[in-house]
């Protein structure tokens, strides 16, 4: 038995290659998010294996069993969303520390995540990146302005370009944001009934005054400065001293609100404003600004870094960002601030674990693990969930895994798959198909990417059908196939060769040579 330490994921997918998995008897796991979840469920699907999946919240437990051949897989079914915070509140009328929480992790991804990958996203498409971004076109021309501005405007050479950026945020976040909701409803606001605007719940904003000594305001300083750092590949600096950063900062001129047009509620209690001129050609403004971008190859494969959330690292700076950011936000609306631990409990969504539920739900997984060596049937097999609070106990056999019939004599579960082997061409994949199984295959594709099309134009049809399939596969994707992997999944379209009807087949396991 082997003890690692790293994580399981597209990164590492060089270390758990599909032959790791392979050579498992069972998957155990205990995951904290539903993304992991489905990530591991679907290698165990791929490597056609069983899984025994379980999860604690306080006094409550459960665990689901994922049987190949017997039971629907994890990802068959969705768990219904969790409870949102509305948008008005969020963004604009917080009263509690959860709302600021929530609003400093909204611009956590948005300044640290998504403006890194709409960098690469350009670098790897050119121009027609645009594609893929938010079909809202002002969605769409912010996206692009920041693009410019990262690249062009203020690309950060050294640590200080980055705290200058990271006070710049401040006077927006903190400053100019509240100037201009306080200049559309000012602190003796009255409704059109003749109420005050700013009762409770609502609480009246005030605007922060920069301090570089005050602890919070340096933290959000270094955590944004570092985080900013991080998206450029620039070397990180801590310990930040107040005299620092008004050594960086010395001679900026900041922005700063004018109120020329005052913003109203809409039904929903969310801000609106009336259209400007300026926002009613924004795809010119949009053609403009991309006409001014550098050529995308002169960026290299990744000129960004996005930074990937991770909660329980304390020096990367990530619940430092939400810490501050929200503290300084609760400052503004005169909410009482929490310390780094209380904020990376309500960030990361922790519960603390109790040892009575982590005992049971161990146990009932282990009953599992039993029958999953002895092979039951499926009604032999039991997913539980437990409310020790209460107490509740209840149990309830998996779910089926659905058979889809093809025709008759020809039918396949979710864990089914053909095999194809041979370093053959599309051509010869699909005179496989048509003389094997009687059907024509309309369209090849992996993942997103579709590499072959019955409705190509005639010469280019012939030539890709000439091409060999990881050929193919490379051209389409512009990438390599990662070391390790032996197998790429294929989806193909297919129609009967006798009635024409369209046909849903297993995924083709098409074996690399």
């Amino acid at each position: 038995m082997k003890a690692m330490s790293v994580r399981v994921g597209p990164e590492t997918e060089d270390i758990f290659t599909d032959e790791f998995f392979k050579s498992l008897d069972c998957v155990i796991t205990a995951l904290d998010n539903v993304k992991a979840r489905r990530y591991i469920d679907s290698r165990c699907v791929d490597a056609c294996r069983p899984l025994l999946d379980s999860g604690t919240l306080g006094p409550k437990g459960s665990t689901q069993d994922v049987v190949p051949y017997l039971t629907e897989s994890y990802s068959s079914s969705n768990d219904p969303p969790e409870p949102t915070i509305p948008f008005c509140i969020l963004h604009n009328f917080p009263n509690a520390i959860e709302h600021t929480i929530e609003w400093a992790r909204d611009k956590f991804q948005g300044l640290f995540v998504s403006g890194a990958e709409v960098m690469n996203n350009y670098a790897a498409k050119g121009p027609a990146f645009v594609d893929t971004l938010d079909e809202n076109l002002t969605v769409r021309l912010e996206s692009v302005r920041t693009l410019y501005h990262d690249l062009v405007e203020a690309r950060p050479k050294t640590i200080a370009d980055c705290v200058r950026w990271a006070r710049i945020q401040f006077q927006d976040f903190f400053v100019n944001t509240i100037d201009k909701l306080l200049f559309s409803f000012p602190p003796d606001s009255v409704t059109a009934e003749g109420v005050m605007f700013w009762l409770p719940p609502k609480k009246c904003p005030v605007p922060l005054v920069f301090d570089p000594h005050n602890d919070e305001h340096r933290g959000f300083i270094e955590a944004a400065a570092n985080l900013r750092a991080f998206n450029f590949g620039i070397e990180q600096v801590r310990n930040m001293k107040a005299e620092d950063i008004e050594a960086a900062i010395a001679g900026m001129e900041l922005p700063k609100f004018v109120g020329t047009q005052k913003q109203t509620l809409d039904e929903h209690g969310n801000l609106k404003e009336e259209s400007s001129e300026a926002d009613s050609d924004s795809d010119k403004q949009m053609k403009e600004i991309l006409a001014k971008l550098p050529d995308s190859k002169s960026l290299g494969e990744q000129p960004g870094h996005p930074v990937e959330f991770e909660k329980d690292d304390d020096k990367n700076y990530h619940i430092a960002f939400i810490n501050a950011c929200s503290n300084l936000r609760a400052m503004n609306y005169h909410i009482p601030t929490v310390d780094f631990q209380r904020t990376k409990f309500i960030a990361g969504r922790i519960i603390p674990a109790m040892i009575s539920t982590t005992a049971v739900v161990s146990g009932l997984q282990c009953s599992e693990l039993v029958k999953v060596v002895q092979k039951k049937p499926l009604e032999c097999y039991k997913s539980a969930f437990v409310n020790l609070a209460l107490p509740l106990f209840t149990f309830s056999e998996p779910v089926a895994c659905p058979v889809n019939k093809i025709r008759e004599g020809w039918s396949f579960t979710m864990w089914d798959k053909i095999r194809v082997e041979g370093d053959i061409t599309l051509g010869e994949l699909c005179k496989l198909f048509e003389t094997k199984y009687k059907v024509d295959v309309d369209m090849v594709s992996c993942g997103t990417a579709m590499i072959f099309s019955g409705f190509l134009r005639g010469d280019v049809r012939k030539k890709r059908l000439a091409t060999r399939v990881t050929e193919a596969y490379k051209e389409v994707t512009k990438e390599e196939i990662p070391a390790g992997v032996k197998t790429i999944p294929l989806i193909l379209t297919c129609s009967d060769k006798e009635s024409g009807e369209d046909l849903d087949i297993p995924t083709v396991e098409y074996i690399l040579p």
